[in-house]
């Protein structure tokens, strides 16, 4: 029987977090095997905290043992003291790109202290674990990619861009905006790329001026200005020129066919459709109250990752996890967001986040950078009866 080894990760650390991107942040959906067992790093908090939207790593989830991160170093060697009887700790020493370091200390009522470690690296495609008591190494395994969980591949062509602009993107005769409109691209229509301009051009998304709510209203980052040239495209009758703030290399994420319909139902039947599913992992919780609290994880071809959570009761949220090829697209989006939802009770936002509550007490949405610029969170909150 295939046993299972879960590493949960329960939030990012802080005094680790300058380095990122974490060792977490960059293999939380990858899976390995080694010999009929299991190892997975999957985040396993109930939910996201809706006031920061992204997957925070302030304690981590091993074997049964939780470590965290400490304030400082020297919160950390003082810890390493265990200058009491019964004493210990679990600490996470180190979570940058490349390693992973997990320290238990404890000591008993007689004798000296005793320390753990576990450390994670890549050693090309395979995952090294070493184990060390006494800062001294035991054993290590080598796990492989398990082949039961592939990775995402998108399949874009690298010529290929698509419309990223809830409004229809102009084409026009030459590459200035006082050139005639030849033609419109509709949202995530592809078309190939063909040329480019030497030239760029400042385009503002103005959120202050452009969307109010009924409510509370702040801006924290009112403008964003898009600095890009204008390509050149090919259409079914020759060429045409568009400006590449409103572009994107992959196709964007369908807000339309994702929440239409399905604002006042169950979050759990959110799905993405516009991509092969490659795996689904549940990830039990515990029970919380009258149920079970747990996590759904679907990982899609295209790189998007569905997170479902609920937490026992009432309270669920899906949580879309999905790639970020430009910092200046988190802010197109943001803007295609607001577009779609039309009206809003409260808006907030700042130049890595985005929160807007739908009504005083009903669904809200977040949308927040992961740390490494990589990718965003856009996380659902629908409440539940």
């Amino acid at each position: 029987m295939t046993k299972t080894l879960l590493i949960i990760l329960m939030a990012w650390p802080l005094w680790l977090a300058a380095q990122a991107p974490s060792f977490l942040e960059k293999h939380r959906y990858s899976h390995w095997v080694l010999e009929g067992e299991q190892l997975s790093f999957l985040e396993g908090t109930v939910k996201s905290n809706p006031s920061l939207g992204a997957q925070s790593d302030e304690s981590f989830l091993f074997q049964g043992i939780t470590y965290e991160t400490m304030a400082d170093e020297q919160a950390l060697n003082m810890a390493r003291l265990l200058e009491c009887c019964m004493c210990s700790f679990n600490a996470i020493v180190q979570n940058d790109a490349d390693r992973l370091i997990l320290e238990r200390g404890a000591r008993g009522d007689f004798g000296d202290g005793e320390f753990n470690e576990h450390t994670f690296y890549l050693d090309g495609e395979v995952l090294v674990h070493e184990k060390s008591k006494d800062y001294e190494l035991l054993s290590t395994q080598r796990w492989l990619p398990d082949p039961a969980f592939p990775n995402s591949s998108p399949r874009t062509p690298s010529d290929s861009v698509y419309a990223n602009s809830w409004l229809p993107l102009n084409v026009r005769s030459a590459p200035s905006l006082q050139s005639d409109v030849v033609a419109q691209l509709e949202w995530r229509q592809g078309v190939r790329r063909v040329g480019a301009s030497t030239e760029s051009l400042d385009v503002s998304l103005n959120f202050n001026s452009s969307f109010s709510s009924a409510g509370r209203t702040e801006w924290g980052h009112p403008i964003h200005m898009l600095h890009a040239p204008f390509i050149e495209i090919e259409l079914d009758e020759g060429t045409g020129h568009v400006f590449e703030g409103f572009l994107s290399a992959s196709r964007p994420f369908d807000l339309a066919s994702f929440f239409e319909n399905h604002m006042d139902q169950s979050c759990q039947k959110l799905q993405h459709k516009g991509s092969e599913v490659l795996w689904k992992e549940r990830l039990d919780l515990g029970q919380r109250g009258e149920g079970m609290a747990f996590k759904e994880f679907t990982m899609h071809r295209d790189g998007v990752v569905l997170e479902y959570a609920f937490d026992g009761k009432s309270q669920e949220s899906v949580t879309v996890d999905m790639p970020l090829n430009t910092i200046d697209e988190f802010h197109v989006l943001s803007n295609n967001l607001l577009r779609f939802l039309k009206e809003a009770d409260s808006i907030s936002n700042g130049p890595e986040h985005l929160h807007v509550m739908l009504t005083e007490t009903g669904p809200s949405f977040h949308l927040q950078m992961s740390p490494n610029k990589k990718r965003v969170l856009l996380q659902y909150e629908g409440g539940g009866s």
